[in-house]
């Protein structure tokens, strides 16, 4: 009796040893704040900038992630007004994240 209390105790960790480190979690991705730039004197809009967001991975760390914003960094916006970008951080396994980025670009002198 006890050897398969044992057996079955030793299958039990095995297999919840199996799940853990089957199940994937997926990365977490952290937006810069919001961005506001005058658009250019000759035409409404700008190019935008924005610092990287940060992405992390505590299931995998050190891993290689691919980030992507759309529309990317550096990019013209045309026109006044907000557009939200959208940046998505996946792992090698297709684990995703996002998070949004608020781009406004206003008149000169503020309006």
């Amino acid at each position: 009796m006890m050897k398969s209390v044992q057996v079955l105790l030793l299958v039990l960790v095995l297999f919840a040893a199996f799940v853990y480190t089957a199940v994937n979690i997926p990365p977490v991705v952290t937006c810069p704040p919001p961005v506001s730039v005058e658009t250019l004197a000759i035409i409404d809009g700008n190019f935008v900038s924005w610092d990287d967001p940060v992405c992390i991975d505590a299931n995998q760390p050190g891993t290689n992630l691919d980030l992507t914003c759309e529309p990317a960094s550096g990019t013209f916006f045309q026109g006044l007004g907000r557009t939200v970008v959208t940046c998505t951080c996946r792992d090698n396994q297709e684990a995703t994240d996002t998070c949004t980025i608020t781009i406004t670009v206003i008149g000169g002198g503020g309006v």
